[in-house]
C-alpha cells in the first residue's frame, strides 16, 4: 500500500476523528466469515445505517403512539436529530476512510 505522511495538524485531526468513526469490520469482524472486499464492506456498512433508521424510525412511532397519545407533529424534532446522528456517524466513517492512506 501506500504510505502518505500528512503535516501535524491534519494527522492529529484524524486521529481524533478515527475514534468517533464506526468501522464495521472492527465491530463484527467479517474477515472472519469470508472475504470482504471495499465494495461489499461498503455496502455492508451501508445497510447497517439504512437498517438503524428503520429500527429507530419503528421505536420512534412506538414511543409516540404510548407516551405521547400520538402527537407526532410535536416530536418530529426528536426523530429529526436521531436520524441526523446515525447520518453524521456514517459520514465521519466514510470520510474518514478516504482520507486515511
Amino acid at each position: 500500500l501506500m504510505n502518505v505522511s500528512y503535516v501535524e495538524p491534519l494527522e492529529t485531526f484524524l486521529r481524533i476523528v478515527k475514534i468517533i468513526a464506526f468501522d464495521i469490520d472492527e465491530v463484527l469482524r467479517l474477515g472472519c466469515v469470508g472475504n470482504w472486499t471495499a465494495v461489499s464492506r461498503y455496502v455492508a456498512k451501508l445497510s447497517m445505517v439504512l437498517g438503524a433508521g428503520i429500527i429507530v424510525g419503528m421505536a420512534h412511532v412506538f414511543a409516540v403512539v404510548v407516551r405521547h397519545d400520538g402527537d407526532f407533529q410535536r416530536r418530529r424534532a426528536t426523530l429529526v436529530a436521531v436520524l441526523g446522528t446515525l447520518g453524521l456517524i456514517f459520514y465521519t466513517s466514510v470520510t474518514v476512510l478516504m482520507l486515511q492512506p
